[in-house]
């Protein structure tokens, strides 16, 4: 069985766009990618001052499950430079599991839905324009009604600015 995944990108150090495009080849190689957001320019979140990030969302078919995806995807990130103990840092790639199927699942090292994604705008907001319907299953509300309580955090879509679409 195919599952079906949402991913957030994101990226604040050197050049963000080729750092977005970098990643998604990556992923192809090891999931179906199925669309792509626009891009998304944000303000870091309750860190220190750095620079503003590129956000992405991208919709994924994977056979991997959470565990093993979560694998691949941190293989991605430290393969562009990240270093484990950077948390609130700036960083070249940031790949997050924000749903998968309509999970629920708390472990150790994942957790689906990602526990923070409904009071990120820069997560939402990019998973909005690609599937605005989506349910989040533990709240019950689609993504287009928790983007409304994310209205003081601001997010500007790159117009004229967009990534290969890779599929």
């Amino acid at each position: 069985m195919s599952n079906l995944v949402y991913l957030s990108l994101g990226t604040n150090l050197g050049d963000k766009i080729h750092n977005l495009d970098f990643a998604l080849v990556a992923l192809k190689k090891f999931v179906k990618i199925n669309n792509i957001s626009s891009l998304y320019e944000t303000e870091p979140v309750n860190v220190e001052k750095q620079e503003n990030f590129i956000n992405i969302a991208i919709e994924i078919s994977t056979h991997l499950s959470p565990s093993d995806l979560l694998v691949h995807t941190q293989q991605i990130e430290f393969q562009m430079g990240r270093k484990e103990s950077e948390v609130g840092k700036p960083r070249t790639i940031d790949i997050d599991i924000i749903f998968f199927n309509s999970m629920i699942d708390k472990q150790p090292e994942i957790q689906i839905p990602h526990p923070r994604a409904h009071k990120r705008a820069f997560v939402i907001i990019p998973i909005m324009e690609i599937s605005p319907g989506l349910i989040h299953p533990v709240l019950n509300k689609s993504i287009e009604e928790i983007s409304k309580n994310l209205v003081n955090q601001k997010v500007a879509k790159l117009e004229n600015r967009s990534i290969e679409k890779i599929k």
